[in-house]
């Protein structure tokens, strides 16, 4: 069995009516009042409110992709932050905002993000309203109060397209192919642009590959997490690339000519993003598991296999199995080919789970899975063994 670390605990809370994932509330009861849902992951990342259930475990499992792919590359604290970024879903016709979302920053560096959503949302949509609500927390730390949102756009785009290429991969390739034919922007114009400005077509492309490029030159000696937190602060672009010292950069000529080069190479790089077997084994094994908030024990539980089938029909426990079918159809190219089969049967769990007509089929399939569970991890001890092995005969 896997079910041995916490994951996503969700928490229902109610407006003037309570209720719990186990009992329906009275129809005239739902009918008097409008039902506020409070969606909350682990400590110190993310929480959601809507009025539309449905829509919170399906935006709070985006909000775990954003959290887990910018984790290194935004160096975001292993425990969290002291509060969590809130993501508020208000309804379309409520939203008197002119951009695709907005943020707040309150006292003590709390962070609210507000999107609007219609009857479908848009997943990229809600997913860049995360990153740039993760970003302006990033920038807020050791900040008490009055913090603007001084997130430069381009960063925001290339952090989105990030998570976006790192959960579906065909996805860098496509990127490869846009870049291949697009006008490059110089690098001080990208990194200097202003939200209030029409972005140009060429924008949202330039700002990854100068991610993956300014990272190829500071990833493993700190000067990208310098020049993030310069950023992140305000500091004028030309100070900011200052972070990466012993450059050949002694002027804007020299810059450009530095940047048209690496864009080239990296565009020229046919590496793929695939999980590492850690990162496969903690997606799968925080995806094999629903943690609720029981308001009968008032205690978070975890759903046992037997109960995930007897609770299927409960509309958050199917948001959550459509919503990580779904993931999982996109990742299962970029597993670690060790999880590859325990993805592809995890996913036929929880489609099954979705689908809610055969319990038969039902435990078959999660049997496979416990199995192919046990095979992945099996496989990942008798290599480190080789491994090992290996490298002692070679230090002789």
């Amino acid at each position: 069995m896997v079910w041995h670390r916490s994951g996503i605990w969700l928490f229902l809370v109610f407006a003037l009516f309570s209720g719990t994932l186990w009992s329906e509330e009275p129809a005239a009861a739902q009918d008097k009042a409008e039902r506020v849902v409070l969606y909350s992951g682990p400590a110190g990342r993310f929480e959601v409110i809507t009025i539309t259930p449905a829509l919170g475990p399906w935006a709070l499992e985006i909000s775990e992709l954003v959290w887990d792919q910018l984790t290194e590359v935004l160096a975001l604290p292993p425990a969290g932050f002291p509060s969590p970024v809130t993501l508020r879903l208000i309804p379309a016709a409520r939203w008197q905002g002119t951009e695709p979302s907005s943020v707040q920053v309150e006292m003590a560096g709390r962070v609210t993000v507000q999107v609007p959503v219609g009857d479908t949302p848009d997943r990229n949509v809600i997913m860049q309203a995360l990153v740039r609500g993760l970003l302006v927390k990033r920038a807020t730390i050791n900040v008490d109060y009055g913090y603007a949102d001084n997130v430069p756009l381009w960063l925001e785009l290339a952090a989105t397209r990030w998570v976006q290429t790192h959960v579906q991969p065909a996805l860098h390739d496509q990127w490869r192919q846009e870049a291949a034919v697009v006008r490059l922007p110089p690098m001080m114009a990208i990194l200097s642009w202003q939200r209030d400005r029409p972005s140009p077509s060429n924008l949202d492309v330039a700002s990854y590959g100068a991610m993956l490029w300014l990272r190829t030159l500071g990833a493993d000696n700190g000067l990208w997490l310098e020049f993030l937190r310069r950023q992140l602060a305000g500091v004028p672009t030309a100070n900011s690339l200052g972070a990466f010292v012993g450059q050949p950069w002694p002027g804007v000529d020299d810059l450009e000519l530095a940047w048209q080069v690496g864009f080239y190479e990296i565009c020229r790089q046919r590496v793929l993003p695939f999980l590492s077997i850690e990162e496969s084994r903690g997606l799968l094994r925080d995806w094999s598991r629903v943690i609720v908030h029981d308001n009968r024990i008032d205690a978070e539980a975890v759903l046992s296999p037997t109960e995930l089938w007897e609770h299927r029909k409960e509309p958050a426990v199917r948001a959550i199995a459509a919503t990580r079918t779904g993931e999982l159809e996109l990742r299962l190219g970029s597993m670690h080919p060790f999880f590859r089969n325990a993805a592809n049967s995890l996913g036929r769990v929880l489609f099954l789970v979705k689908k809610g007509d055969s319990k038969r089929d039902w435990l078959r399939a999660w049997e496979q899975f416990e199995v192919d569970w046990n095979d992945a991890n099996e496989l990942t001890r008798v290599s480190a063994t080789i491994l090992d092995q290996a490298q002692a005969a070679s230090a002789r």
